[in-house]
């Protein structure tokens, strides 16, 4: 479980691991906590959040124009790959991948 901004996120830690090494390091890494069920993610908007998990979960909403800027800079805070974000950008948000090589 995320908590983002006080809302609790009930996700996979190992599909979250294998997009994001920062995932990774928390739940499984060295100083993870074993047994710890919680994770608080501290200076994330719950909003922006979303809008990250929609890019690296496929099955979720396209991704929007006016997310593409909290999109990259989550993406980067998290670490996730740059390959991966090109494949799911959607035609209506091919700036993301514009953006990205700026």
């Amino acid at each position: 479980v995320l908590i983002v901004e006080g809302k609790k996120l009930h996700l996979n830690k190992d599909y979250l691991s294998t997009h994001s090494p920062v995932f990774s390091d928390l739940f499984f890494g060295e100083f993870s906590e074993k047994g710890k069920e919680e994770f608080e993610l501290e200076g994330v908007v719950y909003e922006e959040f979303l809008d990250i998990l929609n890019v690296i979960h496929p099955d979720l909403t396209a991704i929007r124009a006016d997310s593409v800027a909290h999109i990259l800079k989550l993406a980067d805070q998290f670490q996730i790959k740059d390959q991966f974000l090109t494949r799911s950008a959607h035609a209506n948000c091919s700036s993301l991948v514009l953006l990205r090589w700026r």
